[in-house]
């Protein structure tokens, strides 16, 4: 009998240990699977977090344009302004200091010269203004700023003067100027 116990406890023991190691194998597994897959989702929530960055990197630089751009638009509608009060009074020293170095004054009109195409384009004074308005303004890649200014008589709108300015040293000087309506 005793040999029979020794046999059974002997073979219990066998059962009880191989049970053991596949139960310790399979926490093992299942461990390392969990760690794999936190693993990817730590790999995939720091790809999210990049491309987060990135889109406030992107949006803070177009914030940053805008104000820029803000800023400009602000200074021009400024200096267009006076720039038509001085075309209004007929001030040919002011309009001197607030154009172009290429753009030659006269009595009663500007004349713009293009020079790369040698063509030369007058725009006479207005002759009436009760009240300006910015319509529009766009900043352009090449560093120009053109805005739309309302001119507007006794009843009406005028004229829309398409103003060009161009930065000469810290100072915005009117390049030309067109009628859009």
């Amino acid at each position: 009998m005793r040999h029979l116990s020794a046999v059974l406890l002997a073979a219990a023991m066998l059962i009880a240990g191989c049970t053991g190691q596949v139960v310790e194998e399979t926490a093992a597994g299942g461990q390392a699977e969990k760690l794999e897959q936190l693993e990817a989702a730590h790999k995939q929530l720091i790809e999210e977090r990049d491309k987060w960055k990135q889109k406030a990197e992107e949006l803070s630089r177009q914030v940053q344009k805008l104000s820029e751009e803000k800023e400009i638009r602000n200074l021009v509608d400024l200096q267009a302004r006076q720039v038509i009060a001085a075309m209004l009074a007929k001030d040919q020293a002011a309009l001197k200091q607030l154009v172009a170095k290429d753009v030659t004054v006269s009595e009663d009109q500007l004349t713009f010269s293009d020079s790369e195409s040698g063509k030369q384009t007058t725009y006479p004074f207005p002759e009436q203004a009760k009240d300006v308005r910015q319509r529009w303004y766009e900043l352009q890649p090449d560093g120009r700023f053109v805005t739309g200014m309302e001119v507007y008589g006794d009843d009406a709108l005028v004229a829309v003067l398409v103003m060009t300015f161009h930065k000469e040293g810290d100072t915005w000087r009117l390049e030309s100027v067109a009628n859009d309506i």
